[in-house]
């Protein structure tokens, strides 16, 4: 039987899930092996990187459960569980380049600052 090869995928944790990594893997996207094909939530909880504090996955841009089986070459993006807002005080929008805008409108309906959550790798 021959050695088989290590399979890799980019992995590229946000917000406060980064404080389960070590510090060279915080805020930044890095390579990960693995053998075989992992449900990506066996990766992810490798990692030390509760799958309680997940509300949101995007393998190659696209969302997954935590079943779903990692091949190789993949880019894998993990977000925390967003914070629950009413939508009688803010206004959502999905803007064109794959960022959420979540704006808070106030009662003279000027807009407060917004924050924002990028699925790209950047």
């Amino acid at each position: 039987m021959g050695l088989r090869a290590m399979t890799t995928a980019e992995f590229r944790f946000y917000e406060e899930l980064n404080d389960h990594l070590p510090a060279a893997r915080r805020k930044r996207a890095f390579s990960l092996a693995f053998d075989g094909t992992p449900a990506v939530k066996d990766v992810i909880e490798a990692l030390d990187v509760p799958h309680t504090e997940i509300d949101l996955i995007l393998v190659n841009g696209r969302s997954v459960r935590f079943s779903h089986r990692l091949r190789g070459g993949e880019r894998v993006a993990v977000y925390p569980a967003f914070e629950r807002i009413s939508a009688a005080s803010h206004a959502v929008c999905a803007c064109s380049d794959s960022i959420l805008c979540i704006q808070r409108i106030s009662m003279t309906t000027s807009w407060l600052p917004f924050r924002y959550v990028s699925t790209g790798f950047s």
